[in-house]
């Protein structure tokens, strides 16, 4: 029998790109809790309801990784 990976708590900076959206994608289909940081609220509906069959393994957090104030805020 395989051993299970430990979960993580996995950030994703970028979310609403590409990339960051499919690293996201992956990490939570493998059971990771992942916070999915964004900048604009454009994609925020898009994200939430991307992500809403991860249920609670999800968060959305809007901050501007250049403002340390909104970073310190929204982590």
């Amino acid at each position: 029998m395989l051993a299970q990976p430990e979960r993580k708590t996995i950030a994703i900076a970028g979310a609403s790109g590409a990339v960051g959206n499919k690293l996201a994608e992956i990490f939570a289909e493998q059971g990771h809790s992942i916070v999915l940081l964004f900048r604009g609220d454009r994609h925020a509906q898009n994200l939430a309801s991307q992500f809403a069959k991860y249920g609670e393994a999800c968060s959305l957090v809007q901050a501007d990784l250049t403002n340390t104030s909104q970073v310190e805020h929204g982590l």
